[in-house]
């Protein structure tokens, strides 16, 4: 059963916040170039060297009472939250700051940081629950959407599907064109009928151990793909990768096994001659081959003799390749085996 996506942004910017209930009052004053930047938690500054407590992606709140006599320390302030990756810093104006500095307004617009003034009767508890419950509940949202590609794009390979078949279900789950290109860059598969003459908006790596066998690409309509858009490729791109070490493994089983009959053929005599139709099927691949005849030690080929799949001609194929008549097995020397295959009528 197919699970509707809904086109959902996980993250919350800083424009975005302004708009809660919670900052009805608030107003973006400096660094406006900066009012997309995401918002990933929300924090309180107790301390005048806040700085280094900080990881990145925070509102930051503050009534400034550490730095309320200190407007040189509160300008210098700004360029540290900058460099740490902050969302935005807000600040209440009123109780113990009467106005910002200018030159701290100054820094931030050269620095493109976002400067929210916070209204004086506005409870940093109730921004904290809005703001922060905001983002844990699109957090809770993007887990969803990422199990609901992941269990659409998984019966595609447990259903046994196809390269062809993945980029259908990419296609329908991101709405970009998208293709699967193998080492050399040639499409193995593509839905959406993508720019492959292009570079990709977006593109997954497909490695097999530690080889790259390929990618999968998006090929948006402008513009940088979205978040379940990116989601919905590194999902494809880890069943492409499954399906690319499955055709693998089944690739190197198939040589293994003409490898092993053919050394059956050449070394020994079967013991069964159903022995060697059990096996013939694995030199094409085919399920119902020609049943094949098998002359051995025979100096030369009998008439009409042929190699499967190959027409028919009159030279000799010795399977051994041996650059003498007699080989040695045990000891015991013996006529090198040929062997050459005739088709049965059914």
């Amino acid at each position: 059963m197919k699970v509707a996506v809904k086109d959902v942004s996980s993250r919350i910017t800083v424009e975005e916040a302004l708009t809660l209930p919670c900052l009805s009052g608030a107003r973006l004053v400096a660094g406006e170039q900066g009012k997309h930047h995401v918002i990933r938690v929300v924090n309180i500054m107790e301390v005048p060297d806040i700085v280094r407590w900080m990881r990145g992606g925070e509102l930051l709140l503050t009534t400034a009472y550490p730095l309320r006599d200190d407007a040189d320390g509160l300008s210098a302030l700004v360029p540290g939250l900058a460099e740490r990756g902050l969302a935005a810093l807000g600040v209440k104006v009123g109780p113990y700051l009467p106005a910002l500095p200018p030159a701290m307004l100054k820094a931030a617009d050269e620095l493109g940081f976002p400067i929210v003034e916070l209204p004086a009767d506005v409870m940093f508890n109730d921004i904290l629950s809005e703001v922060l419950g905001t983002v844990l509940n699109r957090q809770a949202l993007e887990l969803e959407r990422s199990r609901a590609i992941h269990e659409q794009l998984t019966a595609v390979a447990l259903n046994g599907g196809s390269y062809q078949e993945l980029m259908n279900v990419l296609l329908e789950l991101s709405g970009c064109a998208a293709a699967v290109l193998d080492e050399q860059g040639w499409v193995l598969a593509s839905a959406g009928s993508p720019a492959v003459d292009t570079p990709p908006s977006a593109a997954c790596t497909i490695k097999v151990g530690a080889v790259d066998r390929g990618r999968v690409g998006l090929w948006t309509d402008g513009g940088d793909p979205a978040d379940h858009q990116l989601v919905a490729l590194e999902h494809a791109t880890t069943i492409a990768t499954m399906v690319t070490a499955q055709e693998r493994a089944v690739a190197s089983r198939e040589q293994r096994y003409r490898t092993l009959l053919l050394t059956d053929l050449v070394s020994r005599r079967p013991r069964d001659r159903s022995e060697v139709v059990r096996g013939a099927p694995r030199w094409d691949g085919t399920s119902t081959p020609p049943e094949p005849r098998c002359w051995w030690s025979s100096p030369t080929p009998p008439a009409n003799s042929r190699w499967p799949n190959r027409p028919s001609r009159t030279s000799s194929y010795p399977l051994s390749g041996a650059p003498s008549d007699r080989v040695r097995s045990s000891g015991v020397s013996r006529p090198a085996s040929r062997c050459w295959w005739s088709p049965v009528s059914r």
